[in-house]
């Protein structure tokens, strides 16, 4: 108690040792046990905290010093355990939010059983906890349990059998770093050869656990699920198995990650395959971000290929919307000033109706290949021809558009031909002013019927 304040009350609390273990240079805890106990931090109105005037702070003590034994508890039992941090302004409140407020935090039912061993010499510590489970004031989260195994030595750090059950969620882990040793000097690029081993299994993870604690994920909803399987080291592990369910949409991928030691080189190599995306699930998962709606669109036996680092790679992708396909195999480098580009592109059969609510029979090539974007540095080529198409149920038997851009003119050449009519424009567009751009163009338009 301090100030009339009670910091700590425990209705009962057992400790039970074996004193002669200490013969063999160990504190043997057979069991410790803590019932219905409450905790408050509380503020004062001169800022200050209850908990602070326990103890007052002293110069830290920077030698070294022996702990020569082991320490093993054996029985660590934390029943309805209740807990309480507010401040002077929020004293007494009994306000649920929908994240974290560590200026009103409450947590109830708090029980938690465990077992610890402890070799400070040897840097050795193992938590195998059986269980923790708790209710915050949170109106989005409670925890119904964690369980797992945590071991952190010399030579390893691992995390076993974890289980995290909450009201909407389960997730299962097990992860292993060996080599690593937290006790030293870490340092990142040290890590290129350390064995890892991560296994995942998330039957359904709700974003608004996440969200709970975490604010800038508040943008993302749903229920995802997800499975991961990944060896190998750190600086080339091989990710053997990534799946992800998202309502309607279904990612798998495969391939490795080299150089995640070093993030300036980091390297992949993957294979997104047997996947199937539905844009209303975007919307779904991000719907404060008002994206346009395309409730239609949806694309079946995507496979993509990746190779290179994030802003220099080469990608290939293959698509199925409805009964027509989409294709492209591009080499990008946004890391390169000005960024340099060459893309393939093809369509067979593809029917646009799903985003622009017309139909169409697109048959088209095209490429794009140069670099920069905007009009000061851009040198390139676009090459598009849809010949054999329809648009709204008209013929497109004739459509090649082209344009070359170099030292601040586009020079664009568009020639059309629909049944009997054509259509022709040739011209330029020019950009050697800083605001306003000029053009000139040409266009001719032969046998246009406007009775149709």
């Amino acid at each position: 108690v301090v100030d009339n304040d009670t910091i700590f009350f425990a209705r009962n609390v057992e400790v039970k040792i074996s004193p002669l273990q200490i013969l063999l240079k160990k504190i043997f805890v057979r069991k410790i046990l803590m019932e219905d106990v409450k905790i408050a931090m509380l503020q004062d109105s001169n800022g200050e905290w209850n908990f602070s005037k326990l103890v007052r702070p002293k110069p830290e003590d920077t030698t070294k010093s022996s702990f020569p034994f082991f320490v093993q508890v054996n029985d660590i039992q934390l029943h309805n355990i209740q807990f309480t941090r507010q401040s002077y302004a929020n004293y007494k409140s009994q306000q649920s939010y929908p994240m974290l407020n560590m200026d009103d935090l409450r947590i109830n039912n708090l029980h938690f059983a465990a077992q610890a061993f402890v070799d400070v010499d040897n840097s050795n510590y193992l938590l195998i906890l059986k269980k923790l489970s708790f209710k915050p004031n949170l109106t989005r989260f409670s925890l119904r349990n964690i369980s797992g195994e945590f071991a952190i030595t010399k030579n390893f750090v691992s995390i076993n059998n974890l289980y995290f059950l909450s009201d909407n969620s389960e997730v299962k882990l097990n992860a292993r770093i060996d080599s690593l040793n937290l006790f030293g000097n870490v340092h990142l690029d040290d890590f290129k050869n350390y064995p890892v081993t991560i296994n995942a299994d998330a039957k359904t993870f709700n974003f608004d656990d996440l969200s709970s604690f975490i604010g800038s994920t508040e943008l993302l909803k749903g229920n995802p699920s997800m499975e991961l399987k990944a060896r190998g080291k750190f600086g080339d592990f091989r990710i053997e198995k990534l799946a992800v369910d998202y309502r309607n949409t279904h990612f798998r991928i495969d391939g490795n990650v080299l150089n995640l030691n070093s993030p300036g080189n980091l390297f992949i190599q993957a294979k997104v395959y047997d996947t199937d995306f539905n844009y209303e699930d975007v919307n779904t998962l991000l719907p404060t971000l008002k994206l346009p709606e395309y409730a239609l669109l949806h694309m079946t036996g995507i496979n993509i290929e990746f190779e290179g680092q994030p802003a220099n790679f080469k990608t290939k992708f293959l698509g199925n919307i409805e009964k027509g396909k989409v294709s492209f195999d591009a080499s990008i480098n946004v890391s390169a000033n000005p960024m340099t580009y060459d893309i393939k592109f093809e369509t067979n059969e593809l029917n646009l109706a799903p985003v622009i609510n017309m139909n169409t029979l697109l048959n088209s090539k095209g490429s794009l290949i140069g670099k920069g974007v905007s009009p000061a540095d851009i040198n390139a080529d676009f090459k598009f021809n849809a010949n054999g198409s329809s648009f709204n149920g008209y013929p497109l038997d004739r459509l090649i558009i082209n344009f070359n851009a170099a030292n601040r003119i586009i020079d664009l050449n568009i020639d059309g031909l629909s049944g009997n009519t054509g259509a022709l424009v040739k011209g330029n567009l020019s950009f050697d002013k800083d605001t306003i751009p000029s053009y000139n163009l040409v266009g001719q338009l032969k046998k246009l019927n406007l009775a149709t």
